[in-house]
C-alpha cells in the first residue's frame, strides 16, 4: 500500500510539473505541488484519526477544523508566493508578480491572528497528545508530532521565505 501511494504521488508530481511548466515566463498563483500533496496527506491523516472513537477521534476532529481553516487562510495565501521561487532563481522577475507583494503585506497585517491560530492549534495538539497517551495510541501521538512539525515549518521556513520573496520582488520591481 505504501509503495502505491508513493508511486501515485510521483505521478501527480510529474503531471503537476508538466501542467505548470511555463510555456512563457508568466508565473502562476498555484500552491507548489509538493506542498499541496503534503497538505492533502496531513489532512487525510487527521480526517482518518477523527473517525476513531473517543477520546482520540473527537480531539482529532477539533484539530481537523482548525488545521483546515489555517490552510485555507494563511497557508492558502502564502504558499502560492513560494511558487515564484523557480522564476526568481532564474532571475525572471516580471511586473505580473506584484500580486505577491499585496498578498504578503496582507499576511503581515494578520500576524496577531495567525499567532493566535497557531496557539490554538498547539493547544489542540496537546489535547490530542494527552488523549493518545491515555489510550496508548501511538499513531495518534505521531500524528500530533507531525502536525506540530508542520506548524513549526510554517514559522521557521514558509513564512520567512514568502517574506524574503516579497522583499526581493519589491527591490527588483522598483528598479524596473
Amino acid at each position: 500500500m505504501r509503495r502505491f501511494n508513493l508511486l501515485a504521488a510521483a505521478a501527480v508530481i510529474a503531471t503537476g510539473f508538466a501542467a505548470t511548466a511555463p510555456a512563457s515566463a508568466e508565473p502562476d498563483r498555484n500552491i507548489p505541488a509538493s506542498m499541496q500533496l503534503s497538505q492533502q496527506a496531513l489532512i487525510g491523516r487527521i480526517t482518518a484519526m477523527a473517525a476513531k472513537p473517543a477520546p482520540v477521534g473527537p480531539e482529532a476532529g477539533r484539530l481537523l477544523a482548525m488545521v483546515s481553516a489555517h490552510q485555507q487562510g494563511h497557508d492558502g495565501a502564502l504558499l502560492p508566493v513560494l511558487a515564484l521561487l523557480p522564476y526568481i532563481a532564474e532571475d525572471k522577475v516580471t511586473p505580473d508578480m506584484a500580486w505577491a507583494l499585496a498578498t504578503v503585506d496582507r499576511v503581515k497585517l494578520q500576524q496577531q491572528q495567525i499567532r493566535t491560530e497557531r496557539e490554538q492549534i498547539t493547544t489542540q495538539l496537546n489535547l490530542l497528545g494527552v488523549a493518545a497517551q491515555n489510550v496508548n495510541d501511538d499513531e495518534a501521538l505521531q500524528l500530533a508530532r507531525d502536525v506540530a512539525a508542520s506548524v513549526l515549518a510554517d514559522i521557521e521556513v514558509t513564512e520567512p521565505t514568502a517574506f524574503m520573496i516579497a522583499a526581493y520582488l519589491r527591490t527588483k520591481l522598483t528598479r524596473s
